[in-house]
């Protein structure tokens, strides 16, 4: 018995010395990472106003909107006619049991046809629509900043 406890204080004490080097390398690996998920981030943020701010503006509906977190999405969706408080109603949803996966359907359903939709606004196809779903950040530059027009009659 005493030599078992012997051996377990051993472990332990060489683990223990040994710990700070373990953490170490965890929070340089963490650091790097936190770093470049937030460098990359901000990026994407910002990509993305700029172009929430150009069709805002294409639109005649302030791009200073594209600014304020809720409110561009509120803009956004009054632009495409789809119903921002059902919505917000949907995702308030997802936290009740059973009733979350007609929710998260018409969340999934929404994501879709706010982008056809969006699409259509500004004279694209079916193709562009699904480009704006996949490939999101290449899309909103394209329709941020060709010379497309704005009509609301397509959608």
């Amino acid at each position: 018995m005493l030599l078992y406890r012997y051996e377990r204080d051993e472990f332990m004490n060489l683990l223990l010395n040994n710990m700070p080097d373990i953490f170490d390398l965890i929070n340089q690996m963490e650091g790097y990472q936190n770093g470049t998920v937030s460098a990359t981030s901000l990026i994407y943020t910002v990509i993305a106003v700029i172009c929430m701010w150009r069709l805002f503006d294409k639109a005649n509906l302030g791009g200073w909107k594209a600014i304020i977190p809720i409110y561009n999405f509120y803009t956004a969706c009054k632009m495409i006619k789809i119903n921002f408080w059902l919505i917000v109603v949907s995702i308030i949803l997802l936290i009740v049991p059973i009733v979350n996966i007609v929710a998260a359907i018409y969340l999934i359903y929404v994501i879709f046809a706010f982008n056809f939709r969006l699409s259509r606004a500004f004279g694209h196809g079916f193709l562009f629509g699904l480009g704006l779903i996949f490939l999101n950040p290449i899309f909103m530059l394209i329709l941020a900043f060709n010379g497309d027009k704005y009509t609301p009659n397509n959608i």
